[in-house]
């Protein structure tokens, strides 16, 4: 478990799920998979929770780091009040907000157990989500050589920008190398998010670009899938 300051990052327990639903659906909710498919917000949440709950189920292959609120003081004085996307602790633990989370998969393999498309809610603008498919591809994390894919980073909205990504990434990296794995390390990172992964090592393998006219909006969608290799450790890369 890592520190700093007053946050905490924690492994997830499963009365956490709920909580990161929400504030996954809030940090990202831009993206056009979650701003323009679903008619009715609960949607949403329902298929996201079935996919974390499924990841939590199965911890030999998918993992999760939790960032929490660990003291009475908040980051700023703007920040007394719960976030939009943060949730409190419910679980009686006295750690407060759960401000941000990091997800990922080290399967070799495309996990067969889980196909997004088949567990669409009945409403849901199934081919706003084929159309995706086809143009950002069919296994959106997947790039060549790689086996560890980090398939979630995430921050309440009101809590971006003060350093938890950027604590979220330092630990994940850190429990990456103490398990001595040398894999390339993948992602899937929007513009604004480009940045952050940049300063870590990750390197633009691919970039994806999306139209969505169809949908009313007339600027392009993008993002890059992005790729570190194992040989780099956290110290040769630049500190925020």
């Amino acid at each position: 478990m890592s520190t700093r300051s007053n946050i905490t990052i924690r492994p997830a327990r499963l009365s956490d799920l709920i909580h990161l639903t929400r504030l996954d659906l809030a940090a990202n909710s831009n993206h056009p998979l979650i701003a323009l498919s679903f008619p009715y917000p609960f949607l949403a949440t329902k298929l996201f929770l079935e996919r974390l709950q499924y990841c939590f189920a199965r911890p030999e292959r998918y993992h999760f780091l939790i960032a929490t609120l660990t003291s009475s003081t908040p980051l700023s004085e703007s920040d007394s009040v719960v976030g939009f996307g943060a949730e409190k602790d419910d679980s009686g633990c006295g750690e407060g907000e759960v401000v941000g989370f990091l997800m990922w998969n080290e399967g070799e393999a495309k996990d067969e157990g889980w196909d997004w498309e088949t567990r669409l809610p009945k409403g849901t603008d199934a081919k706003l989500w084929k159309h995706y498919t086809k143009v950002m591809g069919d296994d959106p994390l997947r790039i060549q050589d790689s086996v560890i894919k980090m398939e979630v980073l995430a921050v309440a909205p009101v809590y971006q920008r003060r350093g938890i990504g950027t604590l979220l990434l330092q630990t994940f990296i850190h429990e990456v190398e103490r398990l001595g794995k040398q894999e390339a390390i993948s992602l899937r990172a929007s513009k604004n998010a480009r940045p952050l992964y940049e300063k870590f090592g990750w390197r633009v393998a691919n970039e994806y670009r999306m139209n969505l006219r169809d949908w009313g909006r007339h600027s392009m969608y993008v993002d890059y899938g992005m790729v570190r290799h194992g040989s780099k450790s956290l110290g040769e890369e630049a500190r925020l």
